[in-house]
């Protein structure tokens, strides 16, 4: 099953009768719900064309997963689903570096393999799978 935004606590309930137990309703830019393998994949969009708050929220990304994970470890039986987070980020941005600079509006390029990689292998030491302007989980 496959959910948008607000769309997952709908399936959340459906497929397990749980409902939200943080304080705060994240929304995730998409949710994969893969009862085969018992996995809840998380994906969370993120399309730059300047830095900015991006760069900070990446950091959130592994909070994120464990607070989705506690709405399931709710669950009175076992195996509980785990979750997994995934990031999809577009290479324009993230690799190649195009985009504008906030300042005065010019098209820049700056060296964003060298800028990202410290985000990428710190998300990645985390758990956090990495896509590049697509994704594919089935």
């Amino acid at each position: 099953m496959i959910t948008k935004q607000a769309a997952f606590y709908n399936a959340l309930h459906e497929t397990t009768e749980l409902n939200n137990v943080n304080k705060k309703l994240w929304k995730p830019d998409e949710a994969f719900f893969n009862f085969d393998t018992n996995t809840i994949f998380i994906v969370e969009k993120k399309w730059q064309q300047t830095s900015g708050s991006v760069d900070e929220k990446m950091f959130g990304f592994v909070n994120k997963r464990k607070l989705y994970q506690k709405i399931f470890n709710e669950l009175q039986f076992e195996p509980k689903p785990t979750v997994q987070f995934s990031a999809l980020f577009n290479s324009s941005w993230f690799i190649y570096g195009k985009g504008k600079d906030k300042n005065d509006a010019k098209t820049q390029q700056v060296n964003a393999q060298e800028k990202y990689e410290d985000y990428f292998d710190n998300l990645r030491k985390d758990g956090i799978k990495i896509f590049f302007d697509k994704y594919d989980y089935w």
